[in-house]
C-alpha cells in the first residue's frame, strides 16, 4: 500500500474512489466479520516464533484493497487487515481489533489504528504510537510513527472517524502478554466532504437560497446578515460549528464588518470547522435583495390621538411589515437628489365612509397605498395599509400562562398524560381610561379566528399543527353620551406537537433487531431491498403510537463514496446509509445508521465454474479442455449454502500460465495447455463486490475421459453430468463410450443420481423396502450398482418390468427413454402436459412413427427441445447413444437435486 503522509512535507491529497471499509459503531470492538461480511477469523491462532523478526518483517493482505483517502462520512472508515504473512511463516488470519489485555488470545494477531496528527488529549487515555513502528511516505521517506491510538470514551480501540492522517498497525500477542509489531505500518488519510457544491440559504428552509431586505433596523450589518445566512449541502442545513462564515466584498481586499448595500453583489467566504470539513474554503457570491411590498403583510397600528389624513406620520401607521416591528424607515426611504427622503409614498385614499378626505371625525380603518418609487434603492412595489382611529387602543391577553412557550409560540404537549389544550376562552381585551384604569372589553366584541398553516379557518386546535389565533377587539359604547370605540388586534402562534425523545420514544430496528442511533445495523448485499427490513416506531410517554406519514416521515439517505448524501427510495446498493426519522407532529428529526457490506470475494470462496476437473498430485482443480481458441471462464462464489455465478461485469480477471508450478509465469490469455493462475479483481465503478481472489484452471487436451474430445456437440454436457454425479466411466474406467447405447439400468442410475441419490459399487446397505420393489425382477441382482436405483424408479413410478424381469442390460429406445424421463420430471413436479400432443408430433418427420404409450412423453421433450432439435428426428424405436441421453438429461436439469425427493412420500 502507497503510504500518504510525510512529516518532514506535504501530505498526498490524490483523489481516488475511497471504498469504505469498515464502518464500524463508536465503542465497540468489532471482529473483521463486521467489516466485510466475509466468515470471522477461524481462532486458531500460531503461537510466537523464536525470531521476533518472521513478524516484523511481515506483510499484511486487507480484505478490501485499501485506498490512499476515505472521505469523512461521520462513520468508522479505514482498510482492515485481513491475513498477516510472517517471513518463511504460513499466512495467518488477524483476529480483529485489539481487546482489552484479558480478552486478547496468545499468539494471535490484531491491529488498530493510531491518529498521526493526534495531540496529547484528543483521545481517551492518550496512549501513544507503538515504538520501533515507522512508515514511508510516497517519495519513499521513512519516519517513526507518531501520534496516538484511536480510542472511543471507555478506551476501547475504535475505527477513525475524524478528518486526519492514520496508520494501521498490525501485531502479535506474545506469551508474556507483550506486543510485537510488524514494522512498517500502511498510512492513509480521511478527508473531508467537498463544500463545492455547498449553497447559502436564508434561515433553515434549504431551498430558500434568495434573501431580501426586512427594513428591521441594523439588518443590514455583516453581523445580521452572516446571523441570517446558513449553509445547506445536498439539502442538509449545516450546523454553525461545521463551517465559519465571512463577509467580503467582491474583488475586495479586506473583510466587510460594517453596513452592506442592496441589491449589491458581495462574496461569503465559507471557512470548514468540524472534522467533516476542515481545511476547506469554498466562496460564494450573496446578494441581498430588495423588500417587495407587494408580497409583504402589513399591519397597521391603532391610534388614539389623531385622525389619521394626509400627511399622517408613516412610523406611526404602521405596526409590523412581515412581522417586523422595530423598522428602519432611513432605510425604507434613504436619502436621494438634494438631500430628500422622497423615494417612499404614503398617499391617502379614504376614511371609514369611503370618503377620500378626511375632514369628518369619525373612528374606523382609515385607507392608505405605500408605494416605492422606481429609484427607491432598497424597496419596491405597493401595498395598502389600514390604520384603525379609535378613542382607546386594546390590549390583547391570550391567557395560557399554564404552556409553555417556545420564543412567542404556545407549545401544546400531546406527549403528557393529561394535555393541556390552548384555551380561547383564557382570551381577554381590555383598555385603558385616561386615568390609567383598566376595563375589559366584553366577550361579545373580541372576533376570535383560528387559521391553519394554509390559512384555512379551522374550529378547533386538537391535532398536531401550527395555527395563529388572532384577537380583533372592536368596542363601541357610549360615555358621557358620546360614542366611543376601543379597537385593536393581535394574533398568537400556537404549535400543537408530541414531545419527541429518541432515546426513549424512538425505535429503530433492522432484521428485527434494534438499534439507537449510536450504533449501526448491517446488513449484507444481496440485490434485495433492504429498506423491506427496516422498521420504525415512534410512541410518546402517554402510551400513544405516533402513525407514519400522519406524524412523521422515514426516508433514507445513501452517503457516497465522494462524501455526499443523496435521498433515495431504496436500500440495495452496498455502503453507507441513513435513515432519517422527521417530526411532523414533533419538531425534530432523527438518524440511524444501516451499512450494507458488499459480497467478498476471496480465494477462500471463489469458485471456478468449469465443465470438469483434473486431479494432480491428489488435488482436483478445475478445468477446461483445449480448443485451440481464447477460453472464457466463469466463476462464482460460496456464500455459505451454495454456489453462486458471478458476473463478469463485477470482476476483471488476468491469467498467468504458469510452467514450473511456482504460480509465476507469462501473463495471456486461457487458451494453450497448461496450468494457469487467475487473479480476479473488482472492476471500476463496481461497489456491490470486492473481488481480490486467485483459482488455479487447467487447460488440457485430455478429457475426463479418453474417448470424449474436448469440441464434440456433446462435451461439454458430457463433462457437466460427470461433475453432478450423474455418469461415472464404464467400468470405474476412463472410458465414456458416448456412442454406446444406454441400458435401462444405467438411465435409472442417471435418474436416481440427479434426484440426488448417490451410486456405490454394491447396494448392501438395501433396506427391506427397497428388496421388496425389486423382488419380482429376476435380472436385477440385490447387490448390482444398480439395484437402488432400480428400486427408488419402480417404488415412484417411473419404470416398469417385463413380468418378471426388469430388462436391466436392454438397450434402451429413444421414446421409453423420453417417457422415462417424463416421468421423472413429474417426480420433481414439472408439469409434463402437452396441450395439442397431435399438433407437435405432426411436426416431425417421423412423429407419426412414436408408439401410443410414448405419445405424450415425446410431446413433451419435443415442445421443450430436448428431442428433436433444430429440425433433427426423434427416431423413436431406435436406441439412444450415451452421449445423446446425458445431453439431453443435462438439458432437462443442470444441477443435481439435494435429494429430497428420495424420502418414502406416503401414498407410494
Amino acid at each position: 500500500m502507497t503510504a500518504c503522509t510525510n512529516n518532514g512535507g506535504s501530505r498526498a491529497r490524490r483523489a481516488v474512489t475511497a471504498a469504505l471499509v469498515g464502518v464500524l459503531s463508536v465503542g465497540a470492538a468489532p471482529m473483521v466479520a463486521l467489516a466485510t461480511g466475509a466468515a470471522p477469523a477461524s481462532g486458531d491462532v500460531s503461537l510466537q516464533a523464536n525470531d521476533d523478526s518472521t513478524v516484523k518483517r511481515a506483510t499484511v493482505d486487507y480484505w478490501v484493497e485499501p485506498v490512499e483517502e476515505y472521505t469523512y462520512t461521520g462513520l468508522g472508515l479505514g482498510p482492515v487487515p485481513k491475513t498477516i504473512n510472517p517471513v518463511n511463516e504460513d499466512s495467518e488470519d488477524v483476529i480483529g481489533l485489539l481487546p482489552s489485555k484479558g480478552d486478547r488470545e496468545e499468539g494471535g494477531y490484531y491491529f488498530y489504528y493510531v491518529d498521526l496528527d493526534a495531540k496529547a488529549g484528543e483521545y481517551t487515555g492518550d496512549y501513544e504510537a507503538p515504538k520501533d513502528v515507522t512508515y514511508v511516505n510516497e517519495k519513499g521517506d521513512t519516519f517513526d510513527l507518531t501520534g496516538y491510538q484511536v480510542r472511543d470514551a471507555d478506551g476501547s480501540l475504535v475505527m477513525p472517524v475524524k478528518a486526519s492522517s492514520y496508520a494501521v498497525v498490525v501485531c502479535q500477542v506474545l506469551n508474556d502478554g507483550n506486543l510485537v509489531y510488524v514494522s512498517t505500518a500502511d498510512t492513509f488519510d480521511i478527508v473531508g466532504q467537498p463544500l463545492d457544491a455547498a449553497t447559502l440559504c436564508d434561515g433553515l428552509d434549504a431551498t430558500d437560497t434568495e434573501f431580501n431586505y426586512t427594513g428591521e433596523d441594523g439588518s443590514t450589518t455583516a453581523d445580521a446578515v452572516l446571523k441570517r445566512i446558513n449553509v445547506a449541502l445536498d439539502g442538509r442545513i449545516l450546523s454553525k460549528d461545521d463551517v465559519e462564515l465571512s463577509l467580503w466584498d467582491k474583488g475586495g481586499k479586506t473583510e466587510i464588518t460594517g453596513e452592506i448595500a442592496i441589491d449589491e453583489t458581495y462574496i461569503v467566504k465559507i471557512e470548514g470547522k468540524s472534522a467533516a470539513y476542515a481545511g476547506q474554503e469554498v466562496k460564494k457570491e450573496f446578494k441581498l435583495g430588495k423588500l417587495n411590498l407587494s408580497d409583504a403583510v402589513i399591519v397597521g397600528n391603532v391610534v388614539t390621538d389623531e385622525r389619521p389624513g394626509t400627511g399622517f406620520d408613516l412610523g406611526k401607521a404602521v405596526k409590523s411589515i412581515n412581522g417586523v416591528t422595530n423598522i428602519n424607515w432611513n432605510g425604507m426611504n434613504p436619502l436621494g437628489d438634494n438631500n430628500k427622503r422622497d423615494k417612499l409614498s404614503f398617499t391617502f385614499e379614504s376614511n371609514p365612509e369611503g370618503d377620500p378626505t378626511s375632514e369628518k371625525d369619525v373612528k374606523g380603518n382609515y385607507t392608505y397605498t405605500l408605494k416605492a418609487s422606481d429609484s427607491n434603492p432598497n424597496v419596491e412595489g405597493e401595498c395598502t395599509v389600514v390604520v384603525t382611529y379609535a378613542d382607546y387602543a386594546a390590549t390583547i391577553d391570550f391567557g395560557n400562562a399554564g404552556l409553555t412557550k417556545e420564543g412567542e409560540a404556545f407549545i401544546v404537549d400531546l406527549s403528557e398524560a393529561e394535555v393541556s389544550d390552548f384555551d380561547v376562552d383564557e382570551i381577554k381585551a381590555s383598555f385603558k381610561w385616561s386615568t390609567g384604569v383598566e376595563e375589559p372589553i366584553p366577550a361579545k366584541s373580541v372576533d376570535i379566528t383560528i387559521t391553519d398553516a394554509d390559512g384555512d379557518e379551522v374550529d378547533d386546535m386538537s391535532k398536531p399543527g401550527t395555527y395563529w389565533v388572532r384577537a380583533d377587539a372592536w368596542h363601541e359604547f357610549q360615555n358621557d353620551g358620546r360614542y366611543k370605540l376601543a379597537a385593536g388586534s393581535d394574533v398568537a402562534k400556537v404549535v400543537v406537537r408530541y414531545n419527541v425523545v429518541e432515546a426513549t420514544d424512538v425505535f429503530f430496528s433492522y432484521n428485527q433487531e434494534n438499534y439507537s442511533s449510536s450504533e449501526i445495523a448491517y446488513g449484507d448485499y444481496d440485490g434485495t431491498d433492504h429498506s423491506d427490513k427496516v422498521s420504525v416506531k415512534v410512541m410518546v410517554k402517554n402510551g400513544a403510537v405516533l402513525t407514519e406519514g400522519e406524524d412523521y416521515t422515514v426516508s433514507f439517505q445513501k452517503i457516497q463514496y465522494d462524501g455526499k448524501v443523496v435521498d433515495v427510495d431504496q436500500i440495495v446498493d452496498a455502503g453507507p446509509y441513513k435513515v432519517v426519522v422527521k417530526g411532523i407532529t414533533f419538531a425534530d428529526s432523527y438518524e440511524f445508521s444501516l451499512y450494507v457490506r458488499p459480497i467478498s470475494i476471496t480465494t477462500a470462496n471463489v469458485k471456478v465454474d468449469a465443465p470438469y476437473t483434473v486431479k494432480v498430485n491428489g488435488t482436483d482443480y478445475a478445468a477446461y479442455g483445449y480448443t485451440g481458441s481464447a477460453i472464457e471462464a466463469k466463476f462464482g462464489y460460496w456464500d455459505g449454502e451454495k454456489v453462486v455465478a458471478l458476473d463478469p461485469s463485477v470482476y476483471d480477471v488476468q491469467y498467468v500460465r504458469d510452467v514450473d508450478g511456482d504460480d509465476k509465469g507469462e501473463r495471456g490469455e486461457l487458451k494453450d495447455e497448461g496450468r494457469y493462475m487467475a487473479h480476479l479483481t473488482t472492476a471500476e465503478g463496481v461497489e456491490n463486490y470486492r473481488v481480490d481472489a486467485d483459482a488455479i484452471i487447467y487447460v488440457t487436451k485430455t478429457g475426463v475421459f479418453t474417448d470424449v474430445p474436448n469440441n464434440e456437440w456433446y462435451s461439454e454436457a458430457v463433462y457437466q453430468a460427470n461433475e453432478q454425479g450423474y455418469i461415472g466411466g464404464i467400468g470405474g474406467t476412463t472410458l465414456f463410450a458416448p456412442m454406446g447405447d444406454i441400458t435401462r439400468a444405467d438411465v435409472a442410475c442417471v435418474l436416481y443420481r440427479m434426484a440426488g441419490g448417490k451410486i456405490n459399487a454394491s447396494e448392501e446397505g438395501m433396506t427391506n423396502e427397497d428388496f421388496t420393489w425389486i423382488s419380482s425382477f429376476s435380472d436385477v441382482d440385490p447387490n448390482a450398482y444398480y439395484a437402488k436405483a432400480v428400486a427408488w424408479c419402480t417404488k415412484v413410478g417411473i419404470v416398469n418390468g417385463y413380468g418378471d424381469t426388469f430388462g436391466s442390460a436392454r438397450a434402451i429406445s429413444t421414446e421409453e427413454f423420453a417417457t422415462m424421463l417424463a416421468r421423472y420430471a413429474k417426480v420433481t413436479g414439472t408439469d409434463t402436459s402437452v396441450e395439442d400432443v397431435d399438433a407437435v408430433l405432426t411436426g416431425v418427420a417421423d412423429g407419426d412413427q412414436v408408439s401410443g404409450y410414448a405419445r405424450e412423453a415425446v410431446a413433451w421433450a419435443v415442445e421443450n427441445e430436448f428431442l428433436a432439435k433444430d429440425g433433427n428426428l426423434i427416431d423413436p424405436q431406435g436406441t439412444i447413444y450415451r452421449a445423446r441421453a446425458v445431453k439431453i438429461a443435462v438439458d432437462f436439469q443442470p444441477e443435481q437435486l439435494d435429494g429430497s425427493i428420495l424420502a418414502p412420500k406416503p401414498g407410494l
